[in-house]
């Protein structure tokens, strides 16, 4: 509940008061706060960064740092964290290397999303995820990736990769999957393909209007897709 987190984060801000240099309780203070969507956090999560002594503090501070600046919007600033001179973590830590290809994916850097979504393994549907984020999330990535190879080399087996991984996106109700979906079945004419991913949202493809547009495009009923969205 709210209410839990924000005497939690009354409890944290005291704390930092009492422990200024350890970088646990700035940890904690910065990730309640952003739960919170509090400001705040972003301050917190860096004093955690500059009083850090072991790896596993860094790299819990850089990630969420990371994370805040790629939902603000930033992109760029977003990939300076996990790119800060002698970490070395991006390529070693899947969590990381998912940050690293959305940042990169936003940023438009191809070469450098193909290299760290070669870090990244499916989620298994019905299992916990492998990566501490959250699930689905790996796939909406990857399906990003391909939509976009797709885009540029109209390759069948691009698209029917980013099909596989934008399905289980949705399935695991990832994080912006609906929107992704739309975007992939606005890309393709393929009779079977439409009736495939018609079948498997069923009510939705009539109900949601994001979806309703993206099929009626796939199927040349453009005045369809504009009665739609109005």
């Amino acid at each position: 509940a709210a209410w839990l987190d924000e005497e939690t984060c009354e409890a944290l801000t005291r704390l930092t008061e009492v422990l200024p240099g350890q970088s646990e309780p700035w940890l904690r203070l910065g990730a309640c706060l952003a739960r919170l969507g509090r400001p705040g956090a972003h301050e917190a999560l860096e004093r955690a960064l500059w009083t850090a002594t072991d790896p596993g503090a860094r790299r819990r501070a850089l990630l969420g740092l990371a994370e805040l600046d790629l939902a603000a919007g930033d992109a760029a600033r977003a990939a300076l964290w996990l790119a800060r001179p002698g970490q070395g973590l991006v390529e070693a830590d899947a969590d990381l290397a998912l940050v690293g290809l959305e940042c990169a994916l936003a940023l438009g850097h191809q070469d450098t999303a193909s290299l760290l979504s070669q870090r990244l393994g499916p989620s298994e549907l019905g299992q916990e995820a492998p990566h501490r984020l959250q699930p689905g999330r790996v796939e909406r990535a990857l399906a990003e990736l391909h939509l976009e190879r797709f885009r540029k080399d109209g390759d069948p087996r691009t698209w029917g990769a980013a099909e596989r991984a934008a399905i289980r996106a949705w399935v695991l109700e990832a994080p912006g999957a609906d929107a992704l979906l739309a975007r992939l079945i606005q890309t393709t004419d393929d009779a079977v393909a439409i009736g495939r991913l018609r079948r498997l949202v069923g009510e939705e493809a009539v109900t949601d209007a994001r979806l309703a547009a993206a099929f009626a495009i796939a199927e040349g009923r453009r005045s369809d897709a504009r009665a739609s969205l109005l």
